[in-house]
């Protein structure tokens, strides 16, 4: 338990200061990185089982290369993803029944655990916040409906891996939530009618985590003129050739190379200035909104419960 009791101080403190100065020291997860990996290597002198350190260090790595690929592509901030580089450290194995690799890069389930234990929270201050919160619900539900038939229609009739392959192949067909309806009946057959109920409730808190944070309908969104735009703020707008373009794969893939698009990292001088070269007047902004704290819920509800993907589907 000690390895568990320091994990969670760790990530408590920098939620501290994450929401106080939106900012974690980089001493505190270097640090908090150097003990636990010092603590392995100690536990796995005393103990004889070389495993322990071996386990943490792989498990380190591989977690800084998806940090670090998550971070270039301006997914997650840099103190975020020193964070969870150095959780990797004291939690090497996650708690519970995991897929394959997931096993040893235990800040995934962390993150979608705390996300979907957030977004009831999130629901009910988009209730005061919000004035079309009934048509965001529908369309989360219609949404959460069409990939939980998908998702439960596909696993019960193919075996993996060709049901990942399946699945990922049927995420681009419409209208999914009434085209899966009927083989999720029929998968029923051969399933309990809770595991439909329980992946209902996953794609739920996913979608409306999603939705409200970064979606078309986040509660996070404000409207900025050019002129008020300073170095940090974080870009709402997918921006190519100097315009606003749609917000979908196409346009964040050519403006991953040659536009501006929302990035963790905030926008730069350089950013700031060709947008003002634009025709642009306005611009819609991401305000910042600390993400520690939900990893330091997802994490103790990982420690309570294990991987409620795993748990609550019973796979």
């Amino acid at each position: 338990m000690i390895y568990e009791a320091l994990a969670v101080g760790l990530v408590a403190l920098a939620s501290y200061f994450d929401i106080k100065s939106r900012v974690i020291p980089r001493e505190l997860t270097m640090g908090g990185l150097g003990l636990g990996l010092g603590l392995r290597f100690l536990d796995a002198g005393a103990s004889g089982n070389e495993l322990i350190f071996i386990q943490a260090l792989i498990s380190v790595t591989l977690t800084f290369v998806l940090v670090y690929l998550l971070w270039r592509l301006g997914g997650i901030a840099g103190g975020d993803a020193k964070l969870l580089t150095a959780l990797a450290a004291y939690v090497p194995i996650f708690p519970g029944k995991t897929f394959g690799v997931l096993s040893i890069i235990p800040f995934v389930p962390v993150i979608y655990n705390g996300v979907i234990a957030v977004t009831p929270f999130l629901l009910a201050y988009a209730v005061f916040k919000r004035k079309d919160i009934i048509q965001t619900i529908v369309d989360i539900l219609r949404r959460s409906l069409g990939f939980s038939f998908l998702s439960f229609s596909v696993f019960a009739f193919f075996s993996s891996p060709i049901n990942w392959i399946a699945f990922m192949f049927m995420l681009f067909i419409p209208f999914k939530e009434f085209v899966f309806l009927i083989p999720a009946i029929l998968a029923l057959a051969k399933s309990s009618a809770m595991e439909l109920i329980y992946q209902f409730l996953i794609f739920f808190g996913l979608s409306g985590f999603f939705e409200l944070t970064v979606g078309s309908r986040s509660l996070f969104v404000e409207k900025k003129r050019l002129s008020e735009l300073k170095e940090g703020d974080i870009v709402y707008d997918f921006i190519v050739n100097g315009r606003v373009v749609e917000r979908n794969l196409k346009n964040y893939i050519v403006a991953l190379t040659s536009g501006i698009i929302p990035a963790s990292r905030g926008l730069t001088s350089e950013e700031i200035s060709t947008l003002r070269s634009t025709r642009i007047k306005e611009v819609r902004v991401q305000r910042a909104f600390p993400f520690t704290p939900i990893i330091l819920l997802g994490l103790i509800v990982s420690f309570l419960f294990g991987d409620l993907i795993v748990v609550l589907s019973g796979f």
